[in-house]
């Protein structure tokens, strides 16, 4: 038991009724305001001493209500939500930012209870001074503190708004918030406006000059002397700019600090820098960043755009990108670079953990320096990178001039009534560039969306590349004019698009790229979509990566072979209520069974392949080794009785979940959709199993399931959590039944059983939360 004289936690939790926190606007819960005038959310976790009381009294200096917690001090504790597992812990897994008002006279500790990669944490803020920053095990449990200065409990109203995540990492930088699940104070005050938010979409600037001041700026090579940062005033721009002069590179400049140090900015929402400078000499700009793989230097310079590289100096690796001769050419220019897609160039397996300081070599004036998460702004609509519309052709290029003379026009198309992207050469010789390949200056960095769609008139042969920056690397995803699709020869994926997509007639052609990367390298995923590369003479329009239409919803499948069950439970359901049905052993299956699999297809649902025996990939077949026997038995021999019964499958799911990488590429012969499920995956809420949700941005044809039934332990209000996140993250959450029996049915306790009443209710609920029920097929073909 962790003991009050250590001030920490002495954890006596009552367990709380559910309480879901009121949405304020997008990205904001309010936990707590106090206007309902009730206390029902908060409990006494320590009554000891007795006495204490949790009111809700109106306040003349708020103006408003707020709740009182009147108790002996800090020997009693309050709670507002409940621990990670509990009823009423709050599961927040999108908001990391907390803010709060209190008001107290004497010594306090708030306590956030936070579920981490690496276990239970408590981050707990006090009245000690700012520079009071410790971490210290107790009981097995982590706790950090913080302290707000001893002006936080002079007894006025004060709001305090605290990135949990930022103060996690400070001391521990490979970690990461799960969940967020409540709010503990030890003291007497009053507490008001308790709220998680989400910083993600806005935009941090560090430096726009226009208080008059250089604070935060710091000369950190003052060898040779004499270097100087000034802010002036800039009459091209209009207001006021840092200009920082010294011996040209000799001297180094920084705004913030370097990762772990005071005055890092410890940003980890943010990836999307943005600065604006005038130079007319050579410069180095390096931003600072600390990732899973420990510290980084992305730094840029007037070299070419083709001169990048990484490099290790110190122990620290460097990677570097030139902005262009131009950018040292004395004029005020913009740039912007997304830090993620630029370090992942490199590093494909790395992430940032927090960008922290910008630091420059070199003579000049600097302005506007921001970091910004421009996935965020991209969520909510297309993406346009071409309906030539304006007239102009420079977003384009030609890559390969030979032969010469091919070119670009934009011409208005009587076919289309609108204007186009001609492109004239000699056929497939010369290549045209709409971007630019990854780590370059004009890449697209899409990161958000990954569904591309065209228009394209071709009367000749073509090739049409998408560039993606994926975890192996740099992948050509190709289409071209062929009824078959040529494979993977790595870095280029092939597929046709039917030898009548150069008819000489327009055609608009959509692509889940993720699903084209994944059908030839299962286990790759794409980082970022950077070009749109053409070969052949023939007319382009609306070029765009699209934000689907479709919406968030839930891929609920049955396994095995209950046929009667799967029938009477789906009689007379709504035809908005739809499940795929994996089926095995259809060499066993009556008539009769047979007939009623017709009759769930003539319902709306999808019949689907399960293997001829039920037998797993690794414990039957040894793996990769038993692949071509696990081929001629469990999928031809299998698929075979299928077909005979009147079936033909698209979507196949693994016995137990069992599959390797060169299973999937083989089983994609056979079917384009597979499933796995989570079978042996580390256990967790349903909320953290990434695994089971995909965005409907970013299709994959491998979905993996979630058990549901009496052996998953996962029970509905665990699941409305997770079905609350596919609905704001527009996701799809797949999970897996098996039997279905009625309540007072003899075997309703079967370990792979579902009550009829528990899945009536968690339909429900998916449907209440806007999800739309998608057969395995629908997901990509609908």
């Amino acid at each position: 038991m962790i003991k009050r004289s250590a001030c920490f936690l002495r954890v006596i939790i009552a367990l709380a009724g559910f309480f879901v926190g009121t949405y304020a606007s997008a990205g904001t819960v309010v936990y707590e305001d106090a206007e309902d005038g009730a206390v029902h959310r908060w409990t006494v976790y320590d009554a000891s001493p007795q006495g204490a009381v949790i009111s809700n009294v109106a306040d003349a200096d708020q103006n408003s209500n707020v709740i009182s917690l009147s108790g002996s001090g800090t020997s009693n504790g309050y709670m507002l939500g409940n621990l990670q597992g509990s009823p009423g812990a709050w599961n927040n897994f999108q908001e990391k930012n907390i803010e709060w008002s209190m008001k107290f006279n004497e010594f306090f500790y708030i306590y956030i209870s936070v579920q981490t990669q690496n276990g239970h944490r408590y981050l707990f803020y006090s009245n000690r001074e700012t520079n009071n920053t410790y971490t210290q095990v107790n009981g097995g449990t982590t706790y950090i503190h913080y302290g707000l200065g001893s002006t936080s409990s002079n007894g006025s109203w004060q709001t305090f708004t605290r990135d949990l995540d930022a103060d996690l990492k400070t001391f521990e930088a490979a970690n990461s918030i799960q969940t967020i699940n409540a709010f503990l104070v030890r003291g007497s005050g009053s507490i008001d406006n308790v709220k998680l938010f989400d910083t993600s979409s806005t935009n941090n600037i560090y430096e726009d000059a226009e208080d008059g001041n250089t604070t935060g700026w710091t000369i950190y090579d003052k060898s040779p002397v004499g270097a100087t940062i000034n802010n002036v005033f800039d009459t091209e721009k209009n207001n006021q700019v840092i200009e920082l002069m010294g011996d040209s590179t000799a001297n180094g400049y920084m705004l913030g600090n370097r990762s772990g140090k005071q005055g890092a900015w410890n940003n980890t929402q943010a990836r999307t820098m943005q600065w604006s400078m005038k130079y007319l000499e050579s410069f180095y700009i390096y931003i600072n960043m600390q990732t899973q793989n420990g510290e980084r230097y992305l730094f840029y310079t007037n070299a070419a755009t083709s001169n990048s590289y990484a490099e290790t100096n110190g122990g620290v690796q460097y990677i570097h990108y030139g902005l262009g001769s131009d950018a040292s050419s004395g004029i005020w220019q913009t740039y912007t670079r997304n830090l993620q897609n630029d370090l992942a160039a490199f590093e494909p397996g790395n992430s940032i953990v927090s960008v922290d300081a910008f630091l420059v070599r070199g003579s000049g004036k600097v302005d506007d320096i921001s970091l910004d998460d421009n996935l965020t702004a991209q969520r909510g609509g297309d993406v346009s990178y071409e309906d030539a519309e304006d007239s102009l052709t420079s977003r384009w290029r030609v890559y390969d001039q030979a032969p010469a003379g091919a070119v670009i026009n934009n011409v208005f198309d009587s076919d289309k009534n609108s204007r186009v992207i001609e492109l004239v050469g000699s056929g497939v010789s010369n290549g045209y560039m709409l971007g630019d390949l990854p780590g370059k200056q004009g890449a697209w960095n899409q990161t958000e969306n990954f569904l591309i769609e065209w228009s394209m008139n071709f009367s000749e042969n073509y090739l049409i590349y998408v560039v993606a920056q994926t975890e192996k690397g740099v992948r050509y995803i190709t289409y071209m004019p062929s009824d078959t699709d040529a494979g993977f020869n790595e870095p280029y994926i092939q597929y046709g698009l039917g030898t009548t997509s150069n008819n000489g007639t327009w055609r608009t052609v959509t692509r889940h790229l993720q699903a084209d990367l994944t059908r030839y390298e299962p286990d790759n995923k794409i980082i970022s979509v950077n070009t749109f590369l053409v070969r052949g003479t023939g007319k382009l329009d609306d070029v765009r990566m699209k934000d689907s239409t479709k919406e968030a919803g839930l891929l609920l499948s049955f396994d095995d072979k209950s046929v009667e069950l799967w029938y009477d439970y789906f009689m007379g359901k709504d035809s908005s209520i739809k499940v795929t049905f994996f089926v095995h052993g259809w060499h066993t299956l009556s008539a009769d069974q047979i007939q009623k699999l017709h009759t769930l297809e003539s319902w709306g649902h999808e019949i689907a392949f399960h293997s001829y025996s039920h037998k797993g990939a690794i414990r039957n077949y040894g793996g990769d080794s038993g692949l071509q026997a696990y081929i001629d038995e469990e999928i031809v021999r299998g698929l075979n009785d299928m077909q005979a019964a009147g079936f033909n499958p698209v979507s196949f799911a693994y016995p137990y979940g069992e599959h390797t990488p060169n299973y999937d590429l083989a089983l994609y012969e056979y079917f384009p959709y597979l499933r796995t499920t989570t079978y042996d995956a580390p256990r967790g809420t349903v909320v953290e199993l990434d695994s089971i949700f995909t965005h409907i941005d970013r299709l994959d044809r491998l979905f993996s399931g979630e058990g549901i039934g009496n052996v998953s332990g996962n029970d509905n209000a665990e699941l409305e959590i997770a079905f609350e996140r596919a609905k704001n993250n527009r996701e799809i959450i797949s999970i897996v039944g098996h039997f279905i029996h009625p309540d007072d049915h003899p075997d309703a306790g079967n370990r792979l059983t579902i009550r009829a009443s528990e899945l009536d209710q968690l339909i429900a609920i998916a449907q209440s939360k806007g999800l739309r029920l998608y057969t395995m097929k629908e997901v990509f073909e609908d």
